[in-house]
């Protein structure tokens, strides 16, 4: 069906009034053939078109091919300011079913695309009884899709409307999608297109993969911003509760299972993305391999997806059995990315005007939870990552930040298990993409019978010209039968800097904890200006740790080879422990002169074991230790140790203070050659 003419076709009426039934068989279609098209051609033609399956309707690809921009069902709007108010209503169930076929070279089952600009406004959708979407041995790529909406002219398909009033269930088996294929698919390529976008699934939603493949940046779900001020209000709500199962599944080589994708400038603003019931996300026996996402929104466009709001409003379940995450891939990913197009001498001028994301909003239910079961993360891979990357050779991450505040809570549980991290992989990594930032950690992480080469948490805290502030709380972490290299690991650039970090409780047994919390800085050599008044500061408070038959240090810090002043401040508070190896605080200032330590150790029962409350090198400063009970341990090496070191006749001396306060050591040993307290001078000034 055509219109042809200009201003042809209005309040036409398309009408399927019993069961409509649409089949390829050991069939081809190619270069551009269709089923069922409605095609607008004339200016301003087709207007108020009215097309409505009102019983079952069925579609059905086996053993065919489709193949060079071919469809089942087209409807295209290719001349401007046609087909506005159209309706497009499957009034009773909705069957896709496509077997053992091929679909490639841009091919779409079922497309509505907007070709011209002014076209397409106030376009709906709807699915208004159960939709049920199936592919078995199914091989889909180069830029495929079962159904896509593409806004291809400006100021295009405004205020389009797309609503799933029932259950939709989307399956795949022993399918494969390849090269940018995803099975649902909006799309916006030119300016001021597809503007106040809704699309509404009021019932259950399933994804369900069994021994699927998605590839080369292949997709389930798709939502892309490529215009200048395209796409903004965008709204994406799921009203009632919705389910992801991969089993036995792959997705590799940058494919997503839920991708949201900002590319150009101003793009994809407001948009907001509900779950507003829970959502349960599993993945098992199945592999994430070279840089692939289960779900990931990524800004990449100059000020685009500003003001955006991704919210679960009630339980949310990620789940890993089996399962291996490796090459750089994530469960769950944030990602800032900006050219040096946008940099001046490899770093931001101040402040950045066209960053992208600002102001996103992440919103977890409560309730919510993660869990990580025999699974292996490696290769620098992550669960959750918030990655904020400059493409420039002179620049590193996150290098200078936008003003503003930025706040992440994660109120969740993380149970880990029979699991490892390894090759650098972290749980849960994040880049500050902004001056201020306000980190919540899980509020309760378990851990058993795993291994953790890497971080748990790992914060990127840095600045250059700017004074940036990052404030990071962990709640409630139990260990049981397991290692860890380090719980939370910070790392920053030591320029205008003031990091707080909170633990709230450690509860271990039968494990090793190389760093409860580690501090360290980037050797970065500071231009003319840049440190001019520069004064990095780092507050750690750990509120209790309790160890049995573990291996811990409790705090380790080490700070750069730069000439800033970096204030350390470290109060721990309420530590027991049994039959353990315990080094409470651990400072090495490498060689700087400039570090200085405020440091108390209060309330501590330590039974058996070995234990030493301090070491330090080359600081300075005020240590204190309060009602501290050591029995039956081993001192070693040494109860305080600590080295001055550096310095010339032009700085400032190195001065130490120690302050012991009813400190008891009952039933200690001492080994040949160690000593209660050491303290050691290397420097004519110390």
């Amino acid at each position: 069906i055509e219109w042809n003419g200009a201003s042809s076709g209005w309040n036409a009426q398309v009408m399927f009034a019993k069961n409509s039934s649409w089949s390829l068989f050991y069939s081809s279609l190619l270069d551009h053939s269709c089923l069922l098209l409605l095609f607008w051609l004339g200016l301003e033609s087709g207007s108020n078109l009215s097309v409505a399956f009102s019983a079952l309707s069925n579609w059905e690809v086996s053993n065919s091919v489709l193949a060079l921009s071919s469809s089942m069902l087209a409807i295209e709007w290719n001349e401007g300011q046609s087909g506005s108010d159209v309706s497009l209503d499957f009034r009773g169930k909705t069957k896709w079913s496509l077997f053992d076929s091929i679909i490639i070279h841009h091919s779409l089952p079922c497309l509505l695309f907007w070709s011209s600009p002014y076209s397409g406004n106030r376009v709906r959708v709807i699915f208004e009884k159960e939709s049920v979407w199936s592919l078995s041995n199914i091989s889909m790529k180069n830029g495929s899709n079962l159904l896509a909406m593409e806004w291809n002219g400006g100021s295009s398909g405004a205020n389009a409307i797309v609503s799933y009033s029932s259950l939709s269930s989307w399956s795949l088996s022993h399918a494969a999608l390849d090269v940018y294929s995803p099975i649902l698919y909006l799309y916006w390529r030119n300016e001021h297109a597809g503007a106040n976008l809704s699309v509404h699934f009021d019932g259950r939603v399933e994804w369900f993969l069994q021994e699927a493949c998605l590839t080369d940046g292949a997709s389930i779900v798709a939502i892309e911003w490529n215009g200048p001020f395209s796409g903004s209000e965008a709204r994406i709500i799921f009203e009632e509760p919705v389910v992801w199962s991969l089993n036995q599944s792959t997705i590799r080589d940058h494919a997503t299972l839920f991708l949201l994708f900002w590319f150009q400038s101003y793009s994809g603003s407001n948009a907001t993305i509900t779950f507003s019931q829970y959502t349960t996300w599993s993945l098992t026996d199945s592999t994430l391999d070279d840089s692939s996402r289960l779900l990931e929104l990524e800004w990449n466009g100059g000020s685009s997806g500003s003001d955006v709001s991704l919210s679960f409003l009630q339980q949310t379940a990620f789940s890993l059995s089996h399962a291996f995450i490796t090459g750089g891939s994530s469960v769950f990913a944030f990602s800032w990315f900006l050219s040096s197009a946008f940099s001046h001498g490899g770093r931001f001028s101040s402040p950045l005007d066209d960053i992208s994301g600002r102001n996103a909003n992440l919103a977890l239910h409560p309730g919510s939870s993660w869990s990580v079961r025999n699974s292996v993360l490696s290769e620098l891979s992550y669960f959750l990552v918030f990655d904020w990357l400059v493409e420039s050779e002179s620049s590193s991450p996150a290098q200078s930040m936008a003003p503003g505040v930025w706040s992440v809570n994660l109120p969740i549980t993380v149970d880990i298990e029979g699991s490892s991290i390894e090759g650098k992989s972290v749980l849960l990594l994040l880049y500050q993409p902004v001056a201020s930032l306000v980190f919540t950690a899980p509020s309760f992480l378990f851990v058993q019978n795993s291994d953790v080469y890497s971080s748990i948490f790992e914060v990127f805290v840095s600045s250059v010209l700017n004074k940036n502030f990052a404030a990071i709380q962990v709640g409630d972490v139990l260990v049981r039968n397991s290692s860890i290299h380090t719980l939370l690991g910070t790392m920053s650039v030591m320029y205008h800097t003031l990091v707080r970090m909170n633990l709230r409780k450690l509860d271990s047994e039968n494990s090793t904890i190389s760093t409860l919390c580690q501090f360290s800085s980037l050797i970065i050599t500071p231009t003319s200006g840049e440190v001019d008044n520069a004064q990095a500061e780092v507050q750690l408070n750990v509120m209790a740790v309790r160890a049995t038959n573990t291996s811990i240090q409790v705090a380790g810090f080490r700070t750069p080879l730069v000439g800033v002043p970096c204030s350390l401040h470290i109060n721990i508070t309420n530590l027991a422990s049994v039959d353990s190896n315990v080094k409470v605080v651990s400072v090495d200032g490498e060689g700087s002169t400039n570090t200085t330590l405020s440091c108390v150790v209060r309330e501590g029962g330590v039974q058996g074991g070995q234990f030493q409350a301090l070491y330090l090198s080359g600081v300075k400063g005020i240590f204190r230790a309060e009602n501290v009970h050591v029995e039956g341990s081993v001192v070693s090496p040494s109860l305080l140790s600590a080295q001055l070191y550096g310095g010339n006749s032009a700085m400032s001396d190195m001065r130490l203070t120690l302050k012991i306060n009813n400190v008891v050591c009952e039933s200690c040993s001492i080994l040949q050659g160690d000593g209660l307290v050491q303290l050691v001078g290397l420097s004519m000034h110390g």
